[in-house]
């Protein structure tokens, strides 16, 4: 009896043996897995020695890896709330371990790239549509730079973005073929009468100076001498276009300051109609 007794205890200490070096040679198969940033191969080896002895260890750097392996997936997905989500998770678990600090600090690292990635990813949206108004008004030039911008961007969850650009790119430059190309013979001929007037209206176009009165006049800038009138471009229908902007002092000992814009005014050089383009 005395004999099966130590026989049943000499199996347990080696059953006890077997499973310690189990659960080590798991934890440091983990630990070199993290090292490689291999989430999901670092999760898995910590799961086994989880397995073999329920350790706190063991269970927080399983949970850890795990869910950084999903956020990097969601991240190279374009999946960005959900990347950010499990991120939060990693940062928020408690670990005096130097592997867990280091999870720590890659999910903290990878956080700012989804968070630049959201931001460049909602800017190139912005440029998109503006573009698509500037199209509609044929504003070509700015709408194609605009469209352009979006092409280049190096994020992938602009993906779809940059493929409808280049689609908006060949129509703009489609529709400002069309628009420059118009054949001589197709327009109608004109009477005397209208070359008359034509020649009149022409000679009477305001100047940018004049435009640049009427803006003036427009905003009532006797009101507000701080401003300053300054013209910009002339738009796809002559229009002619000017930014009113005021100049804020920053520091009053080195007079250093920046500006703001107050304003953008179309004039109609023919009609002398003034509109605030904001």
């Amino acid at each position: 009896m005395r004999k099966k007794a130590l026989l049943f205890l000499l199996a347990l200490s080696l059953l006890a043996g077997c499973t310690t070096r189990a659960y080590e040679t798991n934890m440091e198969l983990g630990r070199n897995e993290l090292k490689k940033q291999h989430y999901l191969e670092a999760s898995e080896a910590f799961d086994k020695a989880y397995q073999d002895n329920d350790s706190a260890e063991a269970k927080d750097l399983r949970n850890m890896s795990a869910a950084m392996s999903k956020a990097m997936t969601a991240y190279e997905t374009s999946d960005y709330p959900t990347a950010l989500t499990l991120l939060d998770k990693v940062i928020k678990y408690k670990t005096s371990e130097s592997e867990g600090k280091d999870v720590h600090k890659q999910a903290k690292e990878l956080k700012k790239e989804v968070s630049k990635a959201i931001k460049e990813s909602e800017e190139m949206t912005l440029k998109l549509e503006e573009g698509k108004v500037l199209l509609s008004q044929k504003q070509y030039k700015e709408a194609h730079s605009l469209f352009r911008e979006v092409t280049e961007s190096n994020q992938p969850s602009t993906s779809k973005l940059k493929s409808e650009a280049k689609k908006l790119i060949d129509k703009t430059v489609q529709s400002e073929d069309q628009t420059g190309n118009t054949s001589e013979t197709e327009k109608p001929e004109e009477t005397d009468k209208q070359s008359e007037t034509k020649e009149t209206n022409e000679s009477t176009e305001l100047t940018k100076e004049e435009g640049k009165e009427l803006v003036a006049e427009f905003i009532k800038m006797n009101d507000s001498p701080n401003l300053t009138i300054q013209f910009d471009r002339e738009d796809e229908k002559g229009n002619y276009i000017f930014q009113v902007y005021e100049i804020v002092i920053d520091n009053a000992e080195t007079k250093e300051g920046h500006t703001a814009t107050w304003g953008w005014y179309s004039v109609n050089p023919k009609t002398k109609e003034v509109e605030d383009l904001m």
